[in-house]
Order: C-alpha cells, then sequence, then structure tokens
C-alpha cells in the first residue's frame, strides 16, 4: 500500500509540477473535445492534428518562457 502511495504521489507531482502547462493542456483537450463534438466531418483526423499542433505549440511555448526565465536570472 505505501508503494502504491509513493507512486501516485510521484504522478501527482510530476503533473502539477508546471501549473501552466498543465492547465493550457486541459483547456486544449477540453476545446478540442468540444469542436469534434460539434464539428462531426472527419472528427477524428482534425481532433488529432489539432491535439498533436496545440501540444506541440504548449511544449514550445512552455519551454521557451521558461528558457528566457532562467537565462534572466543569471
Amino acid at each position: 500500500m505505501n508503494l502504491l502511495r509513493d507512486i501516485v504521489s510521484e504522478l501527482l507531482s510530476m503533473f502539477l509540477a508546471d501549473a501552466k502547462m498543465s492547465g493550457a493542456i486541459l483547456f486544449l483537450v477540453a476545446t478540442v473535445a468540444y469542436l469534434v463534438d460539434v464539428i462531426e466531418f472527419f472528427a477524428p483526423l482534425i481532433g488529432g492534428v489539432a491535439l498533436l499542433a496545440g501540444c506541440l505549440s504548449i511544449l514550445v511555448g512552455v519551454t521557451a518562457i521558461e528558457a528566457r526565465h532562467r537565462q534572466n536570472t543569471k
């Protein structure tokens, strides 16, 4: 039971370590899910491309912000 608690604790801390990125990805997934539900033509393809592009954009943006922040603190 202690091992399970440690695993859950590590997973939770991993996802909550960067709240901006987690929030942006949750917003992206919710938005794409809503749009796929409304737009029914090629929904899986459009949703997949939107999630891929959105996640990559969020990753690049968060990485650039963090790099700029670390460069300014030196």
